[in-house]
């Protein structure tokens, strides 16, 4: 078995557009879970409080770099 490690993920399109959305701000906490090839799951901590998305986006594998 072969292992990767320090793999980069970039996000290429979409990102302002979802940052409006959710209304994040720049003293938001993001955390992102890698669950497949190119799905995450995100967090949103807001004052250390984790935000309700409510949401489900897809991306398409272009979006990622």
């Amino acid at each position: 078995m072969e292992a990767k490690l320090h793999v980069t993920y970039a996000f290429t399109e979409g990102w302002p557009k979802l940052c409006e959305r959710l209304e994040i701000s720049d003293c938001d906490t993001l955390v992102f879970e890698k669950i497949g090839n190119v799905i995450f799951h995100l967090r949103v901590f807001r004052n250390g409080i984790e935000v309700e998305l409510g949401i489900q986006e897809e991306a398409e594998e272009s979006d990622f770099c």
